[in-house]
């Protein structure tokens, strides 16, 4: 299994927690929790179950963190992700402006 397919799979198909697990879902209002504490080099796992089908958040895409995953319907998908700077990061759809978060790492 390739390093990226590892860290993106949905449960139950080889993805390890990493770190401190961190619930997310989709739903018509967005990204739930929109805003999201990590710290540098800490790791976490993103757990994303998208809800709705009615907006384009269809998959997650954080390109400062080279993180680009599908969310398919009703499924969580988990996602490992270790910051490797401080700061303000944006993620969102795969749009790119439509419907957005940020991770601030301390």
């Amino acid at each position: 299994m390739s390093i990226l397919k590892w860290l993106f799979s949905p449960i139950g198909t080889g993805a390890s927690a990493g770190g401190k697990e961190i619930a997310m879902s989709v739903t018509e209002r967005g990204f739930e929790p929109a805003t999201i504490r990590l710290r540098k080099d800490e790791p976490v796992v993103l757990a994303i179950t998208r809800r709705t089908d009615r907006t384009c958040a269809k998959e997650i895409v954080a390109e400062e963190l080279g993180m680009r995953a599908d969310l398919p319907l009703q499924t969580t998908v988990r996602i490992a992700v270790t910051p490797k700077s401080a700061g303000r990061i944006r993620f969102g759809c795969g749009m790119g402006k439509m419907i957005s978060g940020i991770f601030e790492v301390a």
